[in-house]
């Protein structure tokens, strides 16, 4: 019965440190967390700027010049906030922190989809198309209204 109780001890023991280097392994993931999704936002700025110089060229406002140190001390900010938080002791706004990054991500992924479908020749086709076919319902239910009056 000694030996039984000793085996289930250990048996607990090996089930604690296995969960131990699970939450090891999943703190070190969500440490990092915020840095990917902050190198994310980095990058779509980039992309964001790249698109935009290649739909306006030369045309862009403001020129190209100014935009590239616009978007430069863009996230050169998002990065000095990122990094005072991450230094600092207080977790205080950690959720502030977590928000302001997930819309930034949000924000400029759509900017970069809407940038896509201005630059692609097959997004512009496909609008148009759209658009040629709600002007044609809108005419249809002008004339069903006549004739119903």
């Amino acid at each position: 019965m000694v030996d039984e109780k000793d085996e289930q001890n250990k048996a607990i023991l090996v089930l604690a440190e296995q969960v131990k280097k699970c939450v090891k392994r999943w703190s070190r993931k969500e440490k990092y967390k915020l840095e990917y999704q902050l190198l994310g936002v980095s990058g779509l700025i980039l992309i964001i700027l790249g698109l935009t110089w290649l739909k306006d060229g030369e045309k862009m406002d403001p020129p190209l010049r100014k935009r590239i140190i616009i978007d430069l001390t863009t996230i050169a900010l998002f990065w000095i906030v990122f990094e005072f938080w991450h230094f600092s002791s207080s977790r205080a706004y950690e959720n502030e922190v977590n928000w302001i990054i997930n819309g930034s991500l949000a924000f400029f992924g759509a900017r970069m989809i809407q940038l896509i479908c201005q630059v692609n020749p097959m997004f512009q086709e496909l609008v148009n198309y759209l658009k040629s076919k709600s002007s044609k319902t809108d005419v249809i239910e002008n004339d069903t209204t006549e004739e119903n009056k």
